[in-house]
């Protein structure tokens, strides 16, 4: 099974790692996804810790996604319904079992700008 390395913003993976986001938004959402699959969580250069794909939403438009799910995702209904604008192949990663390296880890391969497998 692949694992997936996810681009964030500092903050957004820091909340995923204190288990408060369980939802992660993405404008391009990956298609090649397993219930299990490891999820690296991956910002400025290093990976920070890893998380457990246990499910996904891709059904709809944007603005469906984000009414679904903004709760989980940490934005107000509004940021997400923005953010979710207009995407060509909106989704919503359903997170579990997120843990935090005791140090993060160099990254050495290619820069995720949104996704990668690994």
């Amino acid at each position: 099974m692949d694992c997936l390395v996810i681009a964030l913003r500092p903050q957004w993976c820091d909340l995923i790692l204190s288990g408060s986001k369980t939802i992660e938004l993405r404008r391009q959402c990956p298609r090649r996804l397993d219930k299990g699959m490891r999820v690296l969580l991956y910002s400025h250069g290093h990976i920070h810790g890893e998380a457990v794909l246990c499910g996904w939403d891709r059904c709809g438009t944007g603005e469906d996604i984000a009414r679904r799910h903004w709760r989980g995702s940490q934005l107000r209904q509004d940021e997400a319904t923005a953010y979710l604008a207009g995407a060509r192949c909106p989704g919503a990663l359903y997170l579990t079992n997120a843990h935090r390296y005791p140090q993060p880890q160099q990254w050495h391969g290619s820069v995720p700008q949104n996704f990668l497998y690994a």
